[in-house]
Parts: structure tokens; C-alpha cells; sequence
């Protein structure tokens, strides 16, 4: 039995070297700003691999995704650069807000972000979002530029400041959407723009810029979730604020909009508890 035990054992020991060995045949760089100049040289996104020692699902990724010829293959469209978020990747980590582990960053050659994976992901699920990510910054120029000469077209415009907002260059989404023509008929897509600029400017604690954003939103709300949505958005600046009177009234407000989703009004309510006890 100890002998079949060891035997055992040494097995696993043995398959895991392999797919630690396999992994490491993607050519990982582990230098921030060398993956920037590869990007630039290459027209290629960086994929930034955040890890820690201690992460589990780390290194599954090493042991079940990495190794995968498909991931393998498809990560042949960015350049792979893998830093530890606690030691060399630490500062990085800190401007990209990494909170948990792993988290992939697909990063342009200036450092703006067009996408990112949160977790674990089977190879077919992670291999999608390699190319779903890649796609669109091969599609970028091109949206900017029909864009140029459409401004009229909001769909567009709506997406492109979603991703600029995302990749917190606001100056640049906020110019766009003043760009696109501010009529009923594109209610939707402003009100997307203000959210999601808002939020770009709510994440960076400019909070009077985010609270016009939400305001503007709020114009533009055609569904009862929309509208109750800005209200919280509201309310988390008047928390951000230290105003925990000014949030529960917000709160209130996003309550009262009638038709308001089952699953946002225990949402509203579970802010109501936590705005309260503050």
C-alpha cells in the first residue's frame, strides 16, 4: 500500500512538472516596459498575467490553460508578459486596480486597456476572450475613423466611449460625446456614454464631474432600471462624499421609480442597509 501510495504520488509530482514544463514554453517577458516597446514595434496588445505565489487558481492556469495548444496558438496575436502583483508587478497592479488573482490585462502599446479576464476560464472560454479582445483593437482605427465622418452614428460613438471611459481617458470620451447629436432618438446610446463616463470619473474620485455624468443620465433613462440605475450612481457620490443622508434619499428616490426590477430593488435594499449603518 505505501509503495502503490509513492507510486502514486511521484505520478502526480510528475504530470504537474510536465504542465509547469509545457507552460513555460510561452515566451513570458517579465518587464513592463520591454512588453510596451514589443507592442508598439509588433502592433500587438500586451497580455499582462497577474499572479501571486499563493494564488490556487494561478496555477491551474499554469498546469490546465497555458499549456493548451489552442492558448498557445492564440496568444500568438499579443505579447505575453507575466509579473507578480506583490513584487515586480506591484506598481502596475496598483494603476490597473488588480483586486483578485489571476487577472489578465490586455494593454495597448501606451499602456490603455482594452479588455481584461478576471479568474479562472477553461482554455475554449479564455482562447474567446483573447480573440473577442484582440479583434477590437485591430477594429479600433477603423470605428475611429467612421466615426470622424459619421458622428451622427451614436451606436458607434456609444462604443468607443465606453472603451475610452474604461481606459480612463475621459477627456477624450467626454469630446465624442459631445460630438454625437443630443436627440430623442438617441436616448439609449447617451445614456450609456453618461454611465459609463461617469463611472471612468467616479473610479478616479472626480466626483463632481461623475454626479454631472449620472445627472445627464438620469435625462436620458428610457426603462425603469436605467433610471433607478443613475440613482444609485447618485447616491454612491453623495457616500463617497460623506453624505449618508444624501445617499439614503438618493436610494429612496431609486426605489420609488415604479417598474423597477425584482433583483435591483434587493440590491437598492441592501444599500439602504449599508448607507445606514454608516
Amino acid at each position: 500500500m505505501v509503495r502503490l501510495f509513492r507510486l502514486f504520488a511521484a505520478g502526480i509530482i510528475l504530470s504537474l512538472v510536465q504542465s509547469a514544463a509545457t507552460a513555460s514554453a510561452v515566451p513570458w517577458l517579465h518587464n513592463f516596459q520591454k512588453a510596451e516597446v514589443v507592442a508598439n514595434r509588433e502592433h500587438k496588445l500586451v497580455m499582462l498575467d497577474f499572479y501571486t505565489s499563493w494564488c490556487g487558481w494561478c496555477k491551474v492556469m499554469d498546469a490546465k490553460v497555458y499549456p493548451q495548444a489552442a492558448t498557445q496558438k492564440a496568444m500568438m496575436q499579443v505579447v505575453p508578459l507575466r509579473l507578480d502583483a506583490e513584487h515586480n508587478g506591484l506598481a502596475q497592479a496598483k494603476k490597473y486596480d488588480v483586486q483578485a488573482f489571476p487577472t489578465v490585462v490586455f494593454l495597448d502599446g501606451n499602456g490603455n486597456e482594452y479588455g481584461r479576464v478576471q479568474g479562472y476560464l477553461p482554455t475554449p472560454q479564455f482562447v474567446s476572450q483573447i480573440q473577442q479582445i484582440t479583434s477590437l483593437y485591430k477594429k479600433v482605427p477603423q470605428m475611429q475613423r467612421s466615426f470622424n465622418s459619421a458622428p451622427h452614428n451614436a451606436k458607434l460613438g456609444a462604443e468607443l466611449v465606453q472603451l475610452y471611459a474604461q481606459q480612463g481617458r475621459d477627456s477624450l470620451a467626454s469630446s465624442m460625446i459631445a460630438r454625437i447629436p443630443h436627440t430623442h432618438a438617441n436616448a439609449q446610446y447617451l445614456y450609456a456614454c453618461d454611465i459609463n463616463l461617469g463611472r471612468s470619473y467616479a473610479n478616479a474620485n472626480k466626483l463632481v464631474a461623475a454626479r454631472s455624468c449620472f445627472n445627464s443620465a438620469l435625462k436620458f433613462s428610457g426603462k425603469p432600471d436605467e433610471k433607478a440605475l443613475a440613482y444609485i450612481y447618485l447616491a454612491f457620490c453623495d457616500a463617497q462624499q460623506h453624505s449618508p443622508t444624501g445617499a439614503q434619499h438618493l436610494l429612496l428616490r431609486a426605489q420609488e421609480v415604479p417598474g423597477v426590477s425584482p433583483g435591483l430593488q434587493a440590491h437598492i435594499s441592501q444599500l439602504m442597509t449599508l448607507v445606514s449603518k454608516h
